[in-house]
């Protein structure tokens, strides 16, 4: 039995720690509006409230993605990389592309489900979330 770990395992072991300190801030309304760290589109510059909302709703998504990477992780380190590599670009690439979903719908519709309300905002009760957004 071989005690080197896998190239591919350690890459994934370090990018889901990574992801999973990168998300926190973020989940935590602690990153300002910025050109560099967090869900950069024109309406979440111009607009805090958008900011705020999309990269807490993100930054849930970020964390919940390192977890699935370090899991994944876990399996590589018992596969080669050619077998480990299907496993390792599906967890990576299908995990960014729900994050990124994840975010523009928290701009677009602000009574989203998944989108905690804003520091100093009340909740909508559960009758307002069934109700279509006004365009």
């Amino acid at each position: 039995m071989s005690t080197t770990i896998s190239p591919l395992a350690f890459a994934a072991l370090f990018m889901g720690m990574l992801f999973f300190a990168l998300g926190g801030p973020l989940a935590k309304d602690r990153v300002a509006p910025n050109m560099f760290y967090g869900f950069r589109t024109a309406r979440t510059l111009k607009d805090r409230d958008a900011w705020y909302r999309a990269n807490r709703v993100t930054g849930i998504w970020m964390q919940r993605w390192a977890v699935a990477i370090l899991l994944a992780a876990g399996v590589l380190a018992f596969l080669s990389v050619q077998s480990g590599l299907w496993i390792f670009l599906a967890v990576t690439y299908g995990g960014a592309i729900a994050m990124v979903i994840a975010g523009f719908r928290a701009i677009r519709d602000t009574s989203l489900p998944g989108a905690p309300p804003l520091p100093g905002e009340e909740p909508p009760d559960s009758s307002e979330l069934r109700k279509p957004p006004v365009r």
